[in-house]
């Protein structure tokens, strides 16, 4: 039904500059599976019956109220076809208003309602086959509108987007003891420390810039606690290491790294300390 008070507030506050826009498109499709779409009838290109997501709107409800203003049909969502997103998604309203949609695009089912737009906004609409689809406001991909391969969901991924977070060397040499991560576990119902132990130094692991990341997986490995009560530890540590999983109790990890690596031309080598923890219980 246009622009809502919502979306006129800030307009009225930001005037013409770039508006983020959660919205909604639908795909709906007639029995010969030919795609709608609408002509706005001012100079824009043809598009999909879309639109704004209003303040305590689900995508899902907003898609079905769109279409329903937009063509006059009442369909219901069946699925998520694709996200989209980002600066391919900017555009320019003719009054120069501009936006960035943030957009949920749903395969529609038609259940009733007469195709004759609601509101204003439309001033033709238009069954197109794949192959006869005119040019479109948003660069949606073909790929989405074809229903037989459209199994998953479909989203935009580069994988430049992840140089921001691996950066700018091809690979550095991390160095480390057996390991760059150490468990450290106490069990805190019996107050016993669970070690870990260290079999090796002054090992040396490369890490590729766009390859997998250090991970290790936690093995049992423990050093003896001298100041635990001998029998009681002594059972504890029977069952923890000759059993699947652990003995009944509550237990607290502490995982921390220690590795340092030294960048080429730089003497001293750089330290990097990270810890995380959880805590569980272990019932009979």
């Amino acid at each position: 039904m246009g622009m809502s008070d919502y979306y006129k507030n800030l307009r009225e506050k930001v005037g013409n500059e770039l508006l983020f826009m959660p919205s909604v498109a639908g795909v709906v499709r007639n029995v010969k599976g030919e795609i709608l779409f609408q002509n706005k009838g001012n100079g824009e290109k043809w598009s999909l019956p879309a639109g704004g997501i209003e303040v305590g709107e689900a995508p899902a409800e907003a898609v079905a109220r769109e279409v329903w203003e937009e063509t006059g049909l009442i369909v219901v969502p069946k699925k998520l076809l694709g996200v989209f997103g980002g600066k391919d998604f900017r555009y320019e309203y003719p009054n120069g208003h501009l936006v960035e949609y943030n957009t949920y695009v749903f395969e529609c089912e038609i259940k009733t309602g007469v195709q004759n737009p609601i509101d204003s906004e439309t001033t033709e609409l238009r069954y197109f086959s794949l192959e006869d689809m005119p040019e479109l406001a948003l660069p949606y991909p073909k790929s989405l509108f074809l229903s037989e391969e459209n199994k998953e969901v479909y989203f935009q991924w580069n994988d430049r987007w992840l140089d921001n977070y691996k950066g700018d060397k091809e690979e550095v040499n991390i160095n480390h003891a057996s390991s760059a991560i150490f468990f450290n576990i106490r069990e805190e119902t019996r107050g016993y420390e669970i070690g870990y132990a260290v079999k090796d130094i002054g090992l040396t692991t490369t890490l590729h810039r766009l390859g997998s990341p250090y991970r290790k997986q936690y093995t049992k490995n423990v050093v003896n606690n001298p100041e635990a009560e001998a029998k009681d530890y002594e059972e504890l540590m029977e069952d923890f290491l000759n059993n699947d999983g652990f003995p009944p109790g509550y237990y607290k990890v502490k995982g921390h790294t220690d590795f340092s690596l030294s960048s080429e031309g730089e003497l001293e080598q750089k330290k990097f300390n990270m810890e995380a923890a959880i805590d569980f219980k272990v019932v009979e």
